[in-house]
């Protein structure tokens, strides 16, 4: 579940130094991948939420209304999309036991 008024309450998930440090790997022409990680698999959805609409220009703090700079990550001018859309992008850490050896990743909607 999406929560929409996520930015209405000027509640994030996400510090901004996250975000001006994709924007300085970006400026550097580095090659990167964002991985979030979560203690119990529930709080990721508010997480990608914020990360999409940083992606797409549309996070209050980098949207470029307000003095704040405009960013997008969503493939235009030259850039890579980073957005999180597709169910194959998530995944889930999976161990039944204490033992590393029996851990697998479970990619997909599940």
């Amino acid at each position: 579940m999406m929560n929409a008024t996520l930015f209405g309450k000027a509640t994030y998930h996400l510090i901004p130094s996250f975000f001006r440090t994709m924007m300085y790997l970006k400026k550097q022409k580095r090659e990167f991948s964002v991985v979030f990680h979560s203690a119990n698999g529930q709080d990721t959805t508010n997480v990608v939420y914020e990360f999409n609409r940083f992606c797409a220009g549309e996070h209050p703090a980098f949207n470029g209304r307000n003095n704040t700079p405009l960013v997008k990550f969503d493939g235009s001018k030259n850039c890579k999309e980073m957005g999180i859309s597709a169910p194959a992008q998530k995944g889930v850490a999976y161990r039944p036991t204490s033992d590393l050896g029996e851990a697998v990743l479970v990619q997909g909607d599940h």
